[in-house]
């Protein structure tokens, strides 16, 4: 899948929805409440090249693993274009998940865990810097404590030093022409 010159964001004030419009019989919902979003008016705004080359990250990535359904992997690369440009600041969350055993995961690594002590959820990172990372849940759900629960592709900010190295790897070019010229 490549991002298309065609594609635009839609927002609808009346019903708080943001869209990403990729043709006319296919549009994807973007899940976040607009109160996630920074202030939008009504209108379409083009989907540009940092949209697309975001898109394009995410999903070349998230494709190599074999294990994440192609409609997750679509999903969370137009999630995450969404977040970067629409997405509001937020405040870190690190007290809902455990400390990780690892010092740092490598920065090529886009997978991680975070283990709320009640559960362990896969999540993308959307964005990192030196102290932060903002994660995007891919599994349907996880438990943050009795009261706080994270739903698909909610986004939370954590200190770095709670990401925990990813549990799936990535399909390898060997095993994937095997699996495929037999």
């Amino acid at each position: 899948m490549r991002a298309s010159d065609q594609w635009f964001w839609q927002y609808n004030e009346s019903i708080e929805r943001l869209t990403v419009v990729l043709s006319e019989e296919l549009v994807h919902h973007v899940p976040y409440k607009a109160s996630k979003l920074v202030a939008m008016v009504e209108g379409d705004f083009p989907f540009d090249c940092d949209d697309a080359q975001q898109f394009q990250h995410a999903f070349d990535y998230l494709e190599s693993f074999d294990q994440i359904p192609p409609v997750t992997v679509m999903a969370t690369a137009l999630n995450a274009a969404a977040w970067l440009r629409f997405g509001r600041p937020q405040m870190p969350q690190s007290w809902h998940f455990q400390q990780s055993e690892t010092n740092q995961l490598p920065a090529d690594k886009k997978l991680c865990e975070l283990n709320s002590g009640f559960t362990k959820g896969l999540f993308y990172i959307v964005d990192s810097d030196d102290e932060f990372a903002v994660c995007m849940l891919l599994d349907r759900e996880m438990a943050v404590s009795d009261i706080k629960t994270l739903k698909q592709f909610d986004t939370v900010k954590v200190l770095l030093n709670r990401l925990q190295p990813s549990t799936i790897d990535p399909v390898s070019d060997n095993s994937y022409s095997q699996q495929h010229t037999a």
